[in-house]
């Protein structure tokens, strides 16, 4: 797979300071980074959208079924990047696009490629949302009215229903919906990148709570907020709220640009231990447990050495029970 294929609108800057991945929602295309609003990033920051299989000039090529496997492509088309001693990068992703960012990082690490500095995932669920807990209907058994109103509860404008239209986007909307119904997510260790969720306020389907748990996500747990936004869920389309969208993104890339963020972990000591460090597990998993703690104020907490002796994923699962 040829690299232009996957950075169709790609222009260079002759000295980047900072690279910014973008990754498309359902039914979008690396096109919809184009806007003048997007040409606002701060000095140095290049930006390249990504191209997935099934969508423009890439229309004839089979879509992945999952993230994984699209993230798979992904790094695999876009490696050079993220070699060691590459300009640094950033990601932003939006809706279904985030879940395949997120893998997309998680494939770097399999394959001992250089981490992103930052993640902004903007309206989707945290990757380990289980099933149950999705706030949509999965699409395979969906007729196509079904669908159509499936659609229509993300947000979908009504234009795209009539039919000179509908007969473009009904079947790139199936694909992609996809990707994310069929979604299976795997325990693992906390990215090395992080992470901040973008949020607007009018979302039909996300909310807060969805995406709060990002934050156990990533070893920058202690930096991770959700921003709000207006508009609803495709607020990205939108000329004015993309605008304000762009302009607080790019108060993070700044300071990721300048080495600013995120700020360096410091590891906590442990009781008793005349200065000794906790092990690294051990402060993710009180990072994660102090968040939890905030987030789910009615549930009775763990057992004291639950930091010790549980998983992060047992300690989650606590809190979610």
């Amino acid at each position: 797979m040829t690299e232009s294929k996957w950075l169709p609108y790609y222009k260079p800057l002759a000295d980047p300071k900072l690279r910014l991945f973008a990754f498309h929602w359902a039914g979008g295309s690396a096109s919809s980074y184009n806007g003048v609003a997007w040409q606002a990033l701060p000095d140095g920051v290049e930006l390249l959208a990504v191209q997935l299989p099934g969508r423009e000039k890439r229309d004839g090529e089979t879509t992945p079924k999952t993230a994984q496997a699209a993230a798979k492509q992904a790094v695999g088309g876009l490696k050079r990047f993220f070699a060691a001693g590459s300009v640094p990068t950033a990601i932003f992703a939006h809706s279904m696009g985030t879940w395949v960012a997120f893998e997309f990082v998680r494939e770097l690490r399999r394959q001992k490629l250089v981490a992103p500095k930052l993640m902004v995932v903007s309206n989707l669920a945290a990757p380990q949302t289980e099933e149950s807990s999705r706030p949509w209907r999965r699409n395979a058994a969906l007729t196509e009215n079904q669908f159509k109103d499936e659609c229509r509860a993300w947000g979908v404008n009504e234009i795209v229903m009539k039919p000179n239209f509908w007969k473009n986007y009904h079947l790139p909307f199936r694909r992609d919906f996809t990707i994310f119904d069929e979604y299976v997510y795997e325990d693992g260790e906390p990215l090395e990148t992080a992470v901040v969720a973008f949020l607007s306020r009018g979302d039909p389907r996300i909310t807060k709570d969805l995406m709060m748990p990002w934050a156990s996500q990533t070893k920058y747990a202690r930096s991770f907020e959700v921003v709000d936004f207006q508009g609803d869920h495709f607020y990205v389309q939108d000329r004015k709220l993309v605008t304000a969208l762009v302009s607080k993104l790019a108060e993070y890339l700044k300071k990721t640009r300048d080495g600013a963020f995120p700020p360096q972990l410091e590891p906590a000591e442990e009781e008793g231990a005349g200065g000794d460090f906790l092990e690294e597990d051990i402060v993710r998993k009180i990072n994660l447990l102090e968040i939890l703690e905030e987030d789910y104020p009615d549930v009775d907490p763990p057992p004291e050495d639950c930091v010790e002796k549980w998983t992060e994923a047992q300690i989650r699962a606590h809190f979610s029970a």
